[in-house]
């Protein structure tokens, strides 16, 4: 009977529960309520209303997170993000520098290297993809960002190899046709 009753109050909850998820916004928001201090809540709510548009707001969010949990990485490439779209590309090279350093984020060193390919030399970019792909060597984000260097360098003898590579490790439609462009020399 104690063991009946249990059952029925946890499926109520869990019942309960199914109705706080509409959507992430609303998943966090309502668990926000409860736990403000909570510092992946503060970062996930901040992806949700990054995902609605509300950038600014979300920022806040980013902050709010690194606050409670300096030594996380997710948070500080997220806030990354927000600094990239307002146009503060040496922030948030900084930020997405930060998330690298305290954890390997991946999506940071995807951040960094298409920020990189954007603002910098080809060479800083190449130099910056060899270190992160050595750690991440089936990253095809990464790959893709280095085939581009590469053929901007106009070192298309390397270039090919690398999309070679990229097309072996995934044989896409995308990747055979960036492995066309590359044979035929157009840079990225």
């Amino acid at each position: 009977l104690a063991f009946g009753a249990i059952v029925f109050l946890l499926a109520g909850r869990t019942f309960l529960r199914t109705l706080d998820w509409h959507d992430g916004l609303t998943l966090y928001s309502r668990d926000l309520k409860l736990n403000p201090d909570a510092f992946d809540l503060q970062n996930n709510y901040g992806v949700e209303l990054v995902r609605k548009g509300k950038t600014e707001e979300a920022a806040s969010h980013f902050e709010r997170s690194i606050a409670l949990s300096p030594g996380w990485w997710t948070n500080y490439s997220n806030l990354g993000v927000v600094y990239q779209r307002r146009g503060d590309l040496a922030k948030a090279r900084k930020l997405y520098q930060k998330a690298i350093t305290n954890g390997n984020y991946y999506l940071a060193y995807e951040n960094l290297a298409g920020l990189l390919l954007k603002t910098e030399k080809p060479e800083e970019t190449i130099n910056f993809l060899d270190t992160a792909l050595k750690k991440f060597p089936y990253n095809q984000f990464l790959r893709k960002v280095l085939i581009i260097a590469l053929t901007r360098k106009a070192d298309f003898v390397q270039a090919e190899k690398e999309a070679q590579r990229l097309y072996n490790l995934s044989p896409t439609e995308e990747n055979r046709l960036l492995y066309e462009m590359v044979l035929k020399k157009q840079k990225l």
